[in-house]
């Protein structure tokens, strides 16, 4: 069974990924024919991108679906992601609490930005730091531990 899936599962990325072949390639053969202004509607480059997005979702979507069927086929698996995923989730709450910095009034108007996106981007700077330092004591870690059962 698992793999039946996973040769189904290659079929349809390799057949999503000649889609978007062809797809670039009338892009690239129409790029002449595409208009300097704003107004893309009566061109054919709009319907192959937005084709082309679509398929993008789709394979991401497989490629992570997928992946997470086979790592909760057992109990023991299932109770690994859960908790992972719980950890996840914990840590994203903790980015969210975390004060991010104040930017002042004339920044955030001269960038544009408003301060519900300056919160995103402190919540996503967070769990970046988060995973870095998580990375950081996987390996030493996983050193330590090497160290340990070759002596």
């Amino acid at each position: 069974m698992h793999k039946t899936l996973n040769l189904i599962g290659k079929i349809v990325c390799y057949a999503f990924m000649a889609v978007g072949v062809v797809f670039c390639a009338l892009i690239l053969i129409k790029s002449s024919a595409i208009p300097t202004d704003i107004n893309l509607q009566n061109n054919l480059v709009v319907p192959i991108i937005i084709i082309a997005l679509v398929a993008v979702v789709f394979c991401a979507f497989v490629s992570l679906v997928l992946p997470l069927f086979f790592t909760t086929y057992t109990k023991k698996k299932l109770i690994n992601t859960g908790i992972l995923l719980l950890g996840i989730i914990v840590l994203f709450v903790i980015a969210w609490i975390i004060p991010d910095a104040q930017l002042s009034a004339e920044y955030m108007e001269e960038m544009k930005i408003t301060e519900q996106v300056s919160k995103w981007v402190g919540v996503g700077c967070y769990l970046a730091y988060f995973a870095f330092a998580g990375a950081i004591i996987a390996v030493i870690y996983s050193a330590v531990m090497s160290f340990i059962k070759n002596k």
